[in-house]
């Protein structure tokens, strides 16, 4: 399985690839650094596919937001 996560901090016009490791057999984990700025929204993209080619991708417009 090859997973993809990105993150926007902009409603979706520019992305940024997450550190993502294995976690367990079937899980992973994303690492991201947010930007500097005080209040953002994250939006997250996850793109996953398998060895037979299929492939998902899903997209949450701000799924969270970030207050510093």
């Amino acid at each position: 399985m090859k997973l993809r996560v990105e993150a926007s901090y902009d409603d979706g016009r520019t992305w940024t690839t997450a550190r993502t490791t294995a976690h367990g057999h079937l899980g992973f984990r994303a690492s991201l650094t947010t930007p500097a700025q005080r209040r953002t929204w994250v939006t997250l993209r996850v793109t996953a596919s398998d060895s037979a080619g299929n492939t998902v991708r899903q997209t949450v417009q701000r799924a969270y937001a970030v207050h510093r």
